[in-house]
């Protein structure tokens, strides 16, 4: 019977420890205006210790920013985290024992592009990644992005820049000399 008990005390002991404690933050910003302002602070956030990569989401209609860590996030971190992206922080909101669900899949595809590096800088690609991000700002689309670090922000500047809807990316760094853009709607 002692046996029994100490058992069951190990049991649950070693389940109370075993459970991950998690954390969700609001946090509200100042001076968020487009979706390339979003990406920027997304960035930032996914790359903090413990966050949750895909639990970060934007809001620039309310400019907040909300993710889920499973670890505290110190306040100057996150101030420290807006302040590189040139936003301020005007309040900070933690909740502990947040459950937080990755979400099942990114969507139908709805198009896929697949461009050489070389002409990257011309019209047509500009004017094709353009229409992709207008296509994705009116239909709440997001983009997963396979291409060299390098040009990160030659290829989010027509996607992104000046939209006034949140699209999310996820941005793949790849070698060699093609870069893949796929549009997923919701």
């Amino acid at each position: 019977m002692l046996k029994k008990m100490l058992l069951l005390c190990a049991l649950l002991l070693g389940t109370s420890l075993a459970q991950a404690e998690s954390y969700h933050y609001e946090v509200q910003v100042e001076g968020m205006v487009c979706a390339y302002c979003a990406y920027s602070v997304s960035k930032r956030f996914q790359a903090l210790p413990g966050v949750e990569k895909h639990s970060v989401v934007v809001d620039l209609k309310v400019q907040r920013v909300n993710f889920q860590s499973n670890a505290a996030v110190a306040d100057t971190v996150i101030e420290n985290a807006l302040a590189e992206s040139g936003f301020a922080v005007l309040s900070i909101q933690q909740h502990m024992g947040y459950e937080w669900q990755a979400p099942s899949s990114p969507g139908k595809e709805l198009a896929s592009v697949s461009l050489v590096v070389d002409v990257l800088d011309s019209e047509l690609s500009t004017q094709l990644l353009d229409a992709l991000g207008e296509a994705a700002a009116q239909q709440r689309g997001r983009f997963t992005i396979q291409a060299p670090i390098a040009l990160e922000t030659a290829i989010l500047k027509p996607l992104l820049g000046g939209r006034q809807q949140v699209i999310p990316v996820d941005y793949v760094a790849a070698g060699g000399k093609t870069i893949s853009v796929t549009l997923w709607m919701e």
